[in-house]
């Protein structure tokens, strides 16, 4: 019988999948069915996955690329446990067995994540592990939100296993109107009715790619998925949290523009702007959370 549904989305990265599924398929812990999801990809994807020939593997390809889509990975419940994984990442060999052994041990946890190696292009490892944590971490309801406030998102989601009796009393998806940040939304939801873990232990390879998201789309990003959560909050009576968050948020995007101004990737104009829209459109003050994160900003830009 098996035991986890690994759900994999791909959509043209033939380059980075075969190397995600040849890991997937190495894992000393056998019990579980693969369900790549093809995303509309072209036919290099499709030459890839039929490469393949291992009866644990099931594809469903959709015809356009639609993030709908990636929403159907919900419904994969039929075993204890699923999860959502990406096509440019490697599971480390023991992944499965070590985080799956944690969840038959405490079954208080709906949600398991591990800390990661960030490995290059080449899948050499970078010897960066992330996040910097020194002891496995659980939240209960609520304590990821308020530990969010002063370490931003710190769950790798790609490496998480979810319960899936969590998903059929709570039936929880990507919330797109969040944007590319919907997984920190789903996090945020799902901390609000479940428990979060962190395992230390790094068993679970994550990517880092040439082209990463720059300055102005990470604001973007913050920016598109803050009134989403502060939704949220009030739609969960936690409005005290309201303006905790919104500060959290403000000196998140303080972090990003002090950092790309050091690092000389942001013009002084650019950084002027910003600053001022969060003045007038984001009730911007000067707390210990637009402090902090400014700060870090700050020690980021000259370290790099």
């Amino acid at each position: 019988m098996k035991v986890i549904n690994i759900i994999l989305i791909t959509y043209n990265r033939p380059q980075y999948l075969k190397k995600a599924i040849s890991a997937i398929l190495a894992q000393t812990f056998e019990r579980f069915n693969l369900i790549i999801l093809n995303n509309g990809s072209e036919i290099e994807t499709d030459e890839v996955i039929n490469s393949f020939t291992d009866k644990r593997i099931t594809t469903i390809k959709n015809k356009i690329n639609s993030k709908e889509f990636i929403n159907s990975a919900f419904s994969y419940l039929d075993c204890k446990y699923f999860m959502i994984t990406h096509d440019d990442d490697e599971m480390s060999p023991d992944f499965l067995d070590h985080q799956i052994n944690i969840l038959e041990l405490k079954n208080e946890i709906d949600l398991l994540s591990s800390r990661i190696n960030l490995i290059d292009e080449n899948s050499h490892n970078l010897k960066k592990i992330r996040p910097r944590i020194f002891r496995d971490k659980i939240w209960r309801k609520g304590e990821y939100i308020n530990e969010y406030f002063f370490s931003g998102n710190i769950i790798p989601c790609p490496t998480i296993i979810f319960r899936s009796d969590f998903f059929k009393k709570n039936p929880l998806k990507y919330n797109w109107n969040a944007g590319p940040a919907a997984d920190l939304y789903l996090l945020f939801e799902a901390n609000i009715k479940g428990i979060l873990a962190l395992s230390k232990k790094p068993v679970f390879n994550y990517r880092v790619h040439s082209k990463q998201d720059s300055e102005l789309n990470r604001i973007s990003l913050e920016l598109k998925v803050k009134s989403e959560i502060i939704n949220l909050l009030k739609n969960n009576e936690m409005d005290n949290l309201v303006p905790l968050y919104n500060s959290s948020s403000n000196g998140i995007i303080l972090n990003i523009l002090f950092e790309g101004f050091v690092k000389k990737k942001l013009s002084y104009i650019t950084f002027k702007q910003h600053i001022k829209s969060l003045v007038k459109e984001h009730k911007l003050k000067i707390n210990k959370y637009t402090v902090y994160w400014s700060l870090i900003g700050v020690f980021r830009g000259i370290k790099n």
